[in-house]
């Protein structure tokens, strides 16, 4: 399967790296949460499976995304202070 080129609709970097969180190569679903890796802002794949949007407060409560949350947003604000010292 080939992967998906993405567009991150916080800072417009493209990535087509798309990996699992046990490090597997992963194949995204409509509604799987996707983490941007230069900015760390965490989006959403969309229905059309082929962009994705920022993440709403909404979403964010959802109780799959809960159990994660500590160590997503952990991730997400390590990589989003690297992406303000590139600024």
């Amino acid at each position: 399967m080939s992967r998906l080129e993405l567009q991150c609709p916080y800072c417009g970097n493209v990535s087509n790296a798309q990996t699992a969180a046990d490090g597997t190569d992963a194949h995204p679903k409509p509604g799987n949460l996707m983490i941007c890796c230069e900015c760390g802002s965490m989006n959403i794949l969309n229905e059309d499976g082929l962009s994705t949007h920022i993440m709403t407060d909404e979403e964010k409560l959802n109780p799959d995304f809960q159990a994660d949350r500590p160590h997503v947003e952990a991730y997400c604000t390590a990589v989003r202070a690297e992406y303000d010292k590139k600024k």
